[in-house]
């Protein structure tokens, strides 16, 4: 169980700043040796990986136990980025070791993928669960100084996108083509290279052909039996920054005309009862209802894109617009900020870093960040103690930990 709390139901822990401090490094060093005690040699000392724990699919109440996938949300690619940040702030050996070895593991995953596609884990080319996910990492590392070799990989990986980008079927930004479209962006705002520009504008154009008209709008489907979603993940925000973002490199109209398709159809499922957008996998939405309050799915998330593509535009009716939505979606999160889960994906720590950023822009000063993270021991849930992934387990919980 994940739930919802009123942030005012939260009575601030009186400390001073050194208690503070005390408890916020042992929140780290806690999560640091988790990471580390539960990392996996193979016997020649020249593999590591991590075990993960999921649900079975088809609704069954089930684990299933396997090892760590290569991409960003809950796999090796997360981890890379975990332990360069955390190598950073601890030098021990150990961390050093797996860091050169994940690594080695994912340039080796990109060359072999370059061999053949079939080498490769899954077709999909999502930012954080798909292909595309490894470019960002890449650029991302880049971008922290970790090195060139990481912007040249980035653009060896995109060679295996340009190959699924026609046979996409999720088109999120989650695992699909919208991902894509993100990813391929970066890189050419990085290296000016228009061979990645038009990729990316290729992956648009299968987005576009893939889309549902809706009363309002258009939409995607993105889970089988489920309405076109709102939302950051698997829903219209995702969707919407990639073709906010294309308009704003190309100057081309017909971007800011599918831009408005989106954002027609997900501001339809706005319900100003509840200061929320509705969640479409759970039907009609009651008056008391607090609705969906993640970086995945609800407010924050789609707060989280509304930022993203106010920097992107330039034009006054996209400005007043993405303010508003921007404005309506921190006040609700402010409010529901709290949750059962710390992690990335669906709980605390991303709900705190998207509100920690909508606060810089909003220029609103209130530190409930440090003062509750400081306070707070985090308590991890089941699927969290067994899972050391970025955004759905105590990994993003270090990471967004050591970055405060």
């Amino acid at each position: 169980m994940n739930g919802v709390y009123r942030s005012k139901e939260y009575n601030n822990l009186k400390m001073d700043k050194g208690v503070k401090s005390v408890r916020l490094k042992m929140n780290i060093e806690l999560l640091t040796e988790r990471v580390l005690q539960n990392a996996v040699w193979n016997r020649e000392h020249n593999e590591v990986s991590w075990y993960t724990v999921q649900f079975f699919d088809g609704g069954s109440k089930s684990w299933s136990i396997c090892p760590m996938n290569m991409y960003l949300y809950d796999g090796l690619a997360g981890m890379l980025l975990l332990m360069y940040s955390l190598k950073r702030k601890d030098k021990r050996d150990e961390i050093a070791d797996i860091y050169k070895n994940l690594k080695k593991r994912l340039f080796q995953y990109t060359d072999s993928g370059i061999q053949s596609l079939e080498h490769l884990q899954t077709q999909n080319t999502g930012i954080y669960e798909g292909e595309s996910s490894v470019i960002y990492t890449y650029l991302l590392l880049y971008q922290e100084g970790a090195g060139e070799e990481y912007l040249d990989y980035a653009q060896r990986h995109a060679r295996i996108i340009e190959q699924l980008i026609e046979g996409d079927a999720k088109h999120d930004l989650l695992n699909g083509n919208a991902g894509a479209v993100q990813a391929l962006l970066l890189l050419y705002e990085i290296n000016q290279d228009k061979t990645y520009l038009e990729m990316a504008e290729s992956a648009a154009g299968m987005l576009e052909k893939s889309a549902k008209k809706q009363e309002c709008g258009i939409g995607w489907i993105t889970e089988e039996g489920i309405p076109p979603m709102a939302g950051a993940a698997h829903g219209n925000s995702g969707i919407l920054m990639a073709f906010l973002h294309l308009w704003q490199v190309t100057s081309k109209d017909k971007y800011e005309q599918l831009a408005e398709k989106i954002w027609s159809y997900e501001e339809s499922l706005y319900n100003p009862e509840i200061n929320n957008w509705m969640d479409v996998r759970l039907g009609k939405q009651k008056v008391d209802d607090i609705g969906a309050m993640a970086w995945c799915h609800g407010a924050p998330g789609i707060l989280y894109s509304r930022m993203k593509c106010y920097e992107y535009v330039k034009d006054q009716k996209w400005k007043k617009r993405l303010g508003k939505d921007v404005c309506r979606a921190y006040k609700k999160l402010k409010e529901y900020w709290r949750r059962d889960s710390w992690c990335l994906c669906h709980g605390i720590c991303g709900n705190l870093w998207i509100l920690e950023k909508a606060s810089e822009i909003l220029g609103n000063k209130e530190d409930i960040f440090n003062s509750y993270l400081a306070c707070d021991e985090v308590k991890l849930l089941p699927q969290e103690r067994e899972n050391p992934g970025l955004l759905n387990g105590y990994g993003g919980i270090l990471l967004y930990l050591i970055r405060r």
